[in-house]
């Protein structure tokens, strides 16, 4: 009886608010007329968006793998830890693309934008930055800059990296096949370009670079080693030749001496020079192995998709919110009235 009489008492009061919101409908009219119109306005206003997109993936040059490419990649950015092969999953390298380290690194490439070349960072100022806010930013950025960054060129560099961010600078990684999609979106259309293209190429130089170093050493230092063990052999094998030359039918205890030395170095040195060979050989190999880790498959090209608030859209948009804020507002105000009548 109880549950009947709760359930009736439900729908008396849906009852009184719609004959209320009924009664009222002009209050839901305005807030509609509103939202429509400033869905319409916003349309109108609104900009084309360009979505530029890039896919890469991970070299499993090496013993180790996909994984070990992976793990390797996270250490140069500071990010290898325990567990599995120090692994990199999907997650840390969509961290390691948004790092601060590797924007500002594509930031300060070269890029052309409406046929003018210079540091990607100065293009963004000009072109996205400071056309969105009263006061410009008059900081220009040179080459080498990076090494030592000003106090200031810190503060606009953070305000750029902010920016990029809010404008769904993404990277996703499919675990399944180890590709990775890079995207930006912006409302310039060559700016969404070099953004993704630079902070890609800027990942896999440094990555190309640093995970090669050790080896790169190696091969430098044994490189070095063999080509000084091939000039003394050639010293040696001349001065021997010399002094054959000078005993050319003559028996000479020094010259002979001479030369039972010269035999003995030069043979050791042989020997020294093939293992130097074979090693560097070896070196080279390593280097080889693992110098290219990261390939692109695509890079965005113009002309880009892009999207943009359509007014139809808008006005539907407006409609349906307008709507329920009146009804919200009627609703409201009547719960409101209420409470003060029976204080």
């Amino acid at each position: 009886m109880e549950h009947k009489q709760g359930i009736n008492g439900i729908v008396a009061k849906i009852r009184e608010f719609k004959a209320l919101i009924k009664k009222r409908f002009w209050v839901v009219l305005i807030y509609v007329a509103v939202c429509v119109g400033i869905g319409y306005l916003l349309a109108s206003r609104s900009q084309r968006v360009y979505k530029a997109t890039a896919t890469f993936m991970m070299d499993s040059g090496g013993k180790g793998g996909m994984a070990s490419a992976y793990a390797g990649l996270a250490r140069q950015f500071g990010m290898g830890g325990g567990g599995g092969a120090d692994g990199l999953n999907s997650d840390k390298l969509a961290v390691i693309v948004r790092s601060k380290k590797n924007i500002y690194g594509g930031l300060m490439l070269d890029a052309v934008v409406d046929g003018k070349k210079d540091l990607l960072v100065n293009h963004y100022i000009e072109k996205i930055m400071n056309k969105e806010r009263e006061k410009k930013i008059t900081v220009h950025f040179k080459k080498g800059d990076d090494k030592n960054f000003s106090f200031e060129q810190d503060s606009i560099l953070l305000q750029v990296y902010g920016d990029i961010m809010l404008n769904e600078y993404t990277a996703l990684v499919s675990k399944k096949e180890g590709i990775s999609t890079l995207t930006f979106t912006s409302k310039n259309e060559e700016i969404a370009v070099t953004v993704v293209k630079n902070t890609l190429n800027y990942l896999i130089a440094f990555y190309t670079t640093k995970s090669v170093e050790k080896e790169q050493r190696t091969v430098d230092h044994m490189t070095y080693k063999v080509d000084s063990l091939q000039t003394e052999l050639q010293i040696a094998e001349n001065q021997l030749a010399g002094v054959k030359d000078q005993n050319a039918g003559m028996a000479r205890a020094r010259g002979m001496l001479d030369e039972v030395r010269l035999v003995r170095k030069i043979k050791m040195l042989n020997g020294l020079y093939g293992e130097g060979v074979k090693n560097l050989e070896v070196a080279r190999f390593s280097l080889l192995e693992k110098e290219v880790i990261i390939q692109k498959i695509d890079e965005p090209r113009r002309p880009l998709p892009w999207q943009k608030l359509g007014k139809v859209k808008a006005i539907i948009i407006g409609a349906f919110l307008g709507a329920l804020l009146g009804i919200a507002a009627i609703i409201i105000k009547k719960q409101y009235n209420s409470i003060i009548k029976n204080a």
